[in-house]
C-alpha cells in the first residue's frame, strides 16, 4: 500500500508540472517507482522506531527534511556538500535531473541506478523485517 500511494503520488505530480515527456515517460515512471520503494522502507524503520502516531508524524518529517537536502543542493548549489551524496536520494535527484531536464538515457546513470537499487533492496528489507518484528 505504502508504495503505491508514494508511487501515485509522484506520478500525479510529475504529469501536473509536466515532467514526462513522450521520450523520458519510461524512464521517469521507473525512477519514481524506485523512489516510492526507498520511501516506504524508510518508513518501515520509522514506523519501528516509533510507539506513536505523534512519533511516527515527528520523526519523519525530520527524516524527510533530510532526505530532501540533496534536492534543495541541486536547486542551490552554494549549499552542496560532499555528505549529501552519501544519502539515499541522491542518486534518484541526480537522475532524475538529468533524465527529466537535460534529456539523458537511463544508460547513462548506471552508477545511480545500482545505487539506488541497492539502497532499495536493503532499506524496504531491512525496514520490513524490523517493522514486523516490532508489531509481532
Amino acid at each position: 500500500t505504502g508504495i503505491s500511494l508514494a508511487f501515485s503520488e509522484s506520478i500525479l505530480m510529475a504529469l501536473l508540472v509536466g515532467a514526462m515527456a513522450l521520450g523520458t515517460a519510461l524512464s521517469v515512471i521507473l525512477l519514481l517507482l524506485l523512489g516510492a520503494v526507498l520511501v516506504t522502507g524508510i518508513a518501515f524503520f520509522v514506523g519501528a522506531a516509533s510507539a506513536d502516531m505523534f512519533g511516527i508524524i515527528a520523526k519523519a518529517t525530520v527524516v524527510f527534511i533530510v532526505l530532501a537536502l540533496p534536492a534543495v543542493s541541486l536547486i542551490f548549489p552554494g549549499v552542496s556538500t560532499p555528505y549529501i551524496a552519501l544519502l539515499p536520494t541522491d542518486a534518484l535527484i541526480q537522475s532524475l535531473n538529468g533524465v527529466v531536464n537535460q534529456g539523458f538515457t537511463l544508460a547513462t546513470f548506471g552508477t545511480e541506478l545500482a545505487i539506488l537499487f541497492l539502497w532499495d533492496a536493503v532499506l524496504f528489507t531491512l525496514g520490513f523485517w524490523l517493522l514486523r518484528r516490532r508489531l509481532a
